[in-house]
């Protein structure tokens, strides 16, 4: 049976749209280097974006995958 969660004690506002604009580019881009080039701004600027992510989520980076991509795009 599936693990039901409450994401609004979970996240609370926390999670900053900006966060999830940013955190769509690299899954998109494919890297962070990429992500930061496209939206214009600095990679630490995105990797602490991702980091935010991840301590609002309690998730780690390591969960989605290698550490320099945050999750793979779905192949279509």
């Amino acid at each position: 049976m599936a693990k039901i969660v409450d994401w609004d004690a979970r996240i609370g506002g926390r999670v900053r749209l900006r966060d999830l604009h940013i955190l769509l580019a690299v899954v998109q881009c494919g890297s962070m280097a990429k992500a930061a080039e496209q939206l214009g701004v600095s990679q630490p600027a995105v990797s602490e974006a991702i980091a935010g992510l991840e301590h609002a989520l309690h998730i780690r980076r390591s969960t989605f995958g290698k550490p320099a991509k945050v999750i793979a795009a779905p192949k279509t």
